[in-house]
């Protein structure tokens, strides 16, 4: 692939554009890049100022919007009656997103399949709502191998905002491009709840590259336990943290039926674990995760159960660096079995269960 060709988005997805899909284009909040970088031959990252709104013959943004619909439906001095498709286009609008504003930040872009017909003459503004959180919720699968690859786990401010998260205005918005009329639209609206103020993000350089993850059994399982993995790393408390990483060993340790915790421990150990002296530590460590006896007449010293069944905060229960060091085993006991199931994302899950019995004999059980 050409530095050229790279460099244009339209000519970088050039084939898929002939084939019927539609290029979009989301802002990254804090992702800086001084370079473009090809994550994979599905994601291409475009850092701050790297393209302009006429590279992509923008014809329709919300500012501009806004003032064209008010224009053609003035009733009178201050009165606008707005009806049929501009109601729907109106709301976009009023977000009040300007020309330029999206591209003086990162971009993010790869494909998407829209009705585009629809698209133009939307049945509601939830239409193009649905439109961006589905673009935002594919680019979220490489933003999430973003996070596990590249991110300090234990310092939030190093991860980016939702994919499509534009923090000037507050909205969610994203670019739109077909190549039959090589126009560009760039709709908004509410959709992220909640982001990520603290910090300066992340910084990546053009070596960044993203391995990919198949459409196989394993691969599905990867996908939801990479968006369970960063939802977890920006929990809003560490109480929170802790019981969503918990909850997450379990769906890595067994994705489709309830195991018992005495089993779940045993399936990551496997992943994680170098000999045996580090597999019988990571069980031991487990029963202060979990449920741990007390002297005789004392209290159950495991976290998860004074947390779940008697309601502490995980603060009240260990001091920080006492903290630093179970979020560091859970993230170690969550991250490395992901990484397997990557590795292993177009196969069954019975490559799983191989690859535990394999690691069972390599460890000396």
């Amino acid at each position: 692939m050409t530095i050229n060709r790279l460099c244009h988005p339209i000519q970088h997805f050039f084939e898929g554009l002939q084939s019927g899909s539609y290029l979009c284009l989301l802002p990254v909040d804090k992702l800086h890049c001084e370079q473009i970088i090809e994550l994979n031959e599905d994601f291409v990252l475009y850092p701050a100022g790297s393209l302009s709104a006429d590279d992509l013959n923008l014809v329709w943004w919300p500012s501009y919007g806004y003032q064209e619909i008010c224009g053609r439906n003035t009733v009178s001095e201050g009165l606008v009656s707005v009806s049929g498709d501009d109601l729907h286009w109106i709301k976009s609008a009023a977000t009040g997103i300007d020309r330029d504003e999206l591209f003086s930040g990162a971009l993010i872009a790869f494909l998407v399949e829209l009705d585009w017909e629809k698209f133009l003459t939307p049945p509601s503004h939830e239409f193009h709502l649905e439109c961006i959180q589905r673009a935002s919720n594919k680019a979220e699968m490489a933003m999430d191998l973003v996070r596990l690859n590249y991110c300090n786990p234990m310092v939030i401010q190093t991860f980016p905002n939702t994919a499509g998260f534009h923090r000037k205005s507050g909205f969610t918005a994203g670019l739109f491009y077909t190549l039959s009329d090589n126009e560009t639209y760039l709709i908004s609206g509410e959709i992220v709840p909640s982001v990520l103020v603290r910090g300066l993000g992340l910084e990546l350089d053009r070596s960044a590259c993203l391995e990919p993850v198949y459409d196989g059994e394993v691969g599905l399982i990867a996908r939801h336990a990479l968006r369970l993995y960063s939802n977890a790393l920006t929990s809003s408390t560490e109480t929170l943290k802790f019981i969503q990483l918990m909850n997450l060993i379990e769906y890595i340790a067994s994705p489709f039926t309830y195991m018992k915790m005495a089993d779940v421990k045993k399936q990551i150990a496997r992943h994680v674990a170098r000999d045996l002296a580090e597999y019988s530590n990571i069980l031991e460590y487990f029963k202060f995760l979990t449920s741990e006896a007390g002297a005789a007449q004392g209290p159950n010293n495991g976290l998860r159960h004074n947390i779940i069944h008697l309601g502490r905060n995980i603060e009240d229960l260990i001091g920080p660096s006492k903290r630093t060091e179970v979020f560091r085993r859970l993230i170690s006991y969550c991250a490395i079995p992901i990484q397997d199931m990557i590795r292993l994302s177009a196969s069954d899950w019975a490559a799983i269960e191989t690859h535990r019995e394999n690691r069972k004999r390599h460890i000396g059980l």
